[in-house]
Parts: C-alpha cells; sequence; structure tokens
C-alpha cells in the first residue's frame, strides 16, 4: 500500500485555523463542559443535603398552593410548575410532612386496620353464645362473660377492646396524616403541632403508645383473640413496635440522646444484650403470671395429657421465672456500677514460669450467661415442643425464645469483649480517670 508523505514546504502552505477561531471553539467546549459538570455538581449537593437531613428519602409528591397568603410561609419552587407564573409546593427534605413520622403513623393506621378486619371476622366466623345448659357452665363458668370457640373461651370484653381499640388507633392515626395534609380546613396546624422537637407530638405520640399498650394486652394476654387469631396478635405488637420507633425518631428529631448514643455509652457491651434478655423474660414473666392468674380457664395439656399445678408448684415456678429478671436487673446494675477493683488474684507457680488469673465480676458474669443460656435451652426442648405447655401463639412462647437468643448474644458479646481482657481493663481505666479528670476540673471551675 503506497505511504503519503507531506513535506514541510507543503505543510507549511496549508492554511490553518486563525487564533480567534481557535479561541471560539475552545470557549464553545468550555461552555459545553461547564453544563455537562453543573447537573453532576448540583446533583452530589442534593445528595449531600438530603443524607443530613433527618429525612431519608425524597418526596416526588407535587401539592398546588391552598392561597396566595400561604406563598411566603412555605417552600415553593417555581422551577417545576407546569405554566409560568404557577405556584407549586414540593414536599422537601425540610418540610416536615416529609418526615419519616409519617411512615410510623401510616404503619400504625396500616395496621389497625388489618387487626380490626381480623377481629371482626372472627367474631362473626367462629364466636359461639356459650349455652347455659352446656357443660363449661355446669362447672362454674358465666355465659355472659365469655364466647366459646372450637379450641377455648374467649373474654368478651377483651374481644370488644380488641375491635375499640382497633378502631380508634385506626381513627386517630388517620386523622393525623390529615391535618399534615391538610390545606383547606387547617392549613398551618401541622406547623405548630407536628414540627420537629414538638412538645404537642411528643405528648400525641405517647398517647398512641398507651392505646397501643392497651391493645396489645386485650389481643395477646389469656383467653383473648390473639391466641387464635395469627393477624390479631402480630398486628398488635406490630402496632406497638411502630410507635416505640416513631418516638426515637421524634427524640432524633429534637436534637434529645437516641437510644444508639445511650448504648455507646455503657461500660459494657453485654449491657445491651442484658436489657433485651430481660424484656423478653419480662414478657415471658408475665406471661405465665397471667396463665397463674386465669388458671380455672385455662386448659394446659402436657405430652399429651392435662396439666395440674398445685398452689406450691405455682410458686416455684413463678419464683424461678422472676428470678431470671430480677437476675437481668441486677447484671445491668453491676456493669454501670463498673467493679473494676472487686476481684480475687489467683497466682499459679511452676518450676520455671508462673501463670496469673483473676476471678473478678467478669468471670462470673460469663458464668451466669453460661447456666442462664442451659437452662432455657432445656426448658425450650423440654416445654416448648409439639406435646408442649408452652406453644401457639403466646407470649410465654416468644418471650422464652426471645430470651433464650439474646442470651445466646450475651455470651458471644462476653467471648470477643474480655478475648484481651487486659486491653479492656487498660482502657476502661483510662477512660474512667479521664471522666474523674473532667469531673475535677468542672467543680473546680464552678
Amino acid at each position: 500500500m503506497p505511504t503519503k508523505i507531506v513535506l514541510n514546504k507543503a505543510a507549511a502552505r496549508t492554511p490553518t485555523a486563525s487564533t480567534s477561531r481557535r479561541s471560539a471553539v475552545l470557549d464553545q467546549s468550555e461552555e459545553l463542559s461547564a453544563r455537562t459538570t453543573r447537573p453532576s455538581l448540583s446533583t452530589a449537593r442534593r445528595k449531600s443535603s438530603r443524607k443530613r437531613s433527618v429525612v431519608t428519602f425524597p418526596s416526588s409528591l407535587l401539592r398546588e398552593a391552598a392561597s396566595a397568603e400561604l406563598k411566603d410561609e412555605f417552600n415553593f419552587d417555581r422551577s417545576v410548575a407546569s405554566t409560568p407564573g404557577e405556584s407549586t409546593r414540593r414536599l422537601s427534605s425540610d418540610d416536615i410532612r416529609a418526615s419519616p413520622r409519617l411512615m410510623g403513623y401510616l404503619f400504625a393506621m396500616t395496621t389497625g386496620a388489618v387487626m380490626l378486619v381480623s377481629v371482626f371476622q372472627f367474631y362473626r366466623n367462629e364466636i359461639e353464645q356459650l349455652d347455659p345448659s352446656s357443660s363449661a357452665t355446669e362447672s362454674g363458668i358465666e355465659p355472659d362473660k365469655y364466647y366459646s370457640t372450637a379450641t377455648g373461651l374467649v373474654f368478651r370484653w377483651k374481644l370488644w377492646a380488641a375491635i375499640y381499640l382497633s378502631a380508634g388507633a385506626v381513627a386517630l392515626s388517620f386523622g393525623t396524616l390529615l391535618v399534615h395534609f391538610d390545606t383547606v380546613i387547617f392549613p398551618t396546624l401541622w406547623i405548630a403541632v407536628f414540627r420537629d422537637g414538638s412538645l404537642a407530638e411528643r405528648n400525641w405520640i405517647l398517647f398512641l403508645l398507651i392505646v397501643w399498650i392497651a391493645a396489645l394486652h386485650v389481643s395477646t394476654s389469656v383467653l383473648s383473640v390473639g391466641e387464635y387469631q395469627p393477624n390479631v396478635y402480630f398486628t398488635s405488637w406490630i402496632g406497638f413496635a411502630a410507635m416505640v420507633l416513631n418516638y426515637g425518631v421524634w427524640r432524633d428529631s429534637a436534637g434529645l440522646v437516641t437510644t444508639e448514643t445511650m448504648i455507646n455509652q455503657f461500660h459494657r457491651e453485654t449491657t445491651y444484650n442484658w436489657i433485651w434478655t430481660g424484656i423478653c423474660s419480662s414478657i415471658f414473666a408475665g406471661a405465665a403470671t397471667d396463665i397463674y392468674y386465669n388458671r380455672e380457664l385455662v386448659r394446659l395439656r402436657f405430652r399429651g395429657e392435662r396439666l395440674t399445678l398445685t398452689d406450691e408448684d405455682w410458686i416455684l415456678i413463678l419464683s424461678v421465672i422472676w428470678s431470671e429478671v430480677a437476675l437481668c436487673c441486677l447484671t445491668v446494675a453491676l456493669n454501670e456500677v463498673y467493679l473494676i477493683l472487686w476481684h480475687f488474684p489467683c497466682r499459679f507457680r511452676r518450676e520455671q514460669s508462673m501463670f496469673r488469673f483473676e476471678f473478678g465480676w467478669r468471670q462470673i458474669e460469663g458464668i451466669i450467661i453460661l447456666v442462664s443460656m442451659g437452662a432455657k435451652f432445656w426448658a425450650i426442648l423440654e416445654y416448648s415442643g409439639v406435646d408442649g405447655v408452652i406453644n401457639g401463639l403466646s407470649n410465654a412462647y416468644f418471650g422464652l425464645w426471645g430470651s433464650f437468643f439474646h442470651s445466646v448474644f450475651a455470651f458471644g458479646t462476653w467471648l470477643y469483649e474480655n478475648k484481651h481482657i487486659e486491653t479492656v481493663v487498660r482502657e476502661e481505666i483510662n477512660r474512667d480517670n479521664d471522666e474523674n479528670v473532667n469531673t475535677n476540673d468542672n467543680i473546680a471551675n464552678d
């Protein structure tokens, strides 16, 4: 293939672009690059501001302004208007209507609606009136206090309380959502009541939390609808958890100490696991106590036979269960008291070496966790199987399993925390010394 050779003279006679033309081309390229980089920079700024805000999701809702007087009061974005001069209100990360607390209210309303429908369906399809001439009434059961089902009895007042409380939770949550998005009747009410850190909203969340605590009791306790209807049981717990999380979100938005901050301030890492173990053990103990007070109506069966417990048996069982709760509270207190000086040094000498061992609260805590975990493992195998007495939809069943799981987590945390015990103890001593120095400095300044 022939090669084309360009001489220097020919190249010199070749016409070249003028300086002004080259500068115009450079100006156009710079303008084009600026156009391509501005969207990326603005996008990065929007992402960073969105991460810094409490709201973790962008809102795409576009709402029309209610009146001209609200234009200066709220955040308007004219760039998204469909026609020139039209004002449209957009939910941004600074607008409280895009607050994540709305998700909690929406969740509570949804779960309350599912709970209400489930209880009503249970009442229509599975409830039967007690016959005064039946064997149940002959044994001392009053027919006007209970409903009969295929598997047992249900308190009348618990069934109707579940209906009223779930309906009330739906109405209250739905009203809260309407207030947030109202632009006609009370367009500024959400600013005064539901802004970040509002005490009125805190009280409202606590009121809804009380409503869900009452619904939780009447729906998951002994002789309630939740023992026979899974939707009622789980939605009552979900609604309660939604309000607890909503209260945590409110504390975060109000700039108060959050749960995460409190956990990081614990002296010991196992304290978090002990708190959760105590909560689950309290649920289990409360359910066992509830069965004790209704022991004449509850049908306890163990390995296919009717289980009858005397008062002495109940006293022993409840003493052991509540002792677990007391042990969790005591362990949390001892971890926070920080007994670093409470130890018993032991030395073992050999011919050419000496081993040093300290037996203190850390070692005692590990033994307690191991024994507690083994006892709950035995209780699960023995009493929560197919023919076990702790079975089915009940707080006792889930409370026992939850306490066991958190005991396992506590033992794993204890092993991890005590892997390098000397380093951990040295860091704790330094931290306590720093806290004492800061306290003394504050006293001296005062």
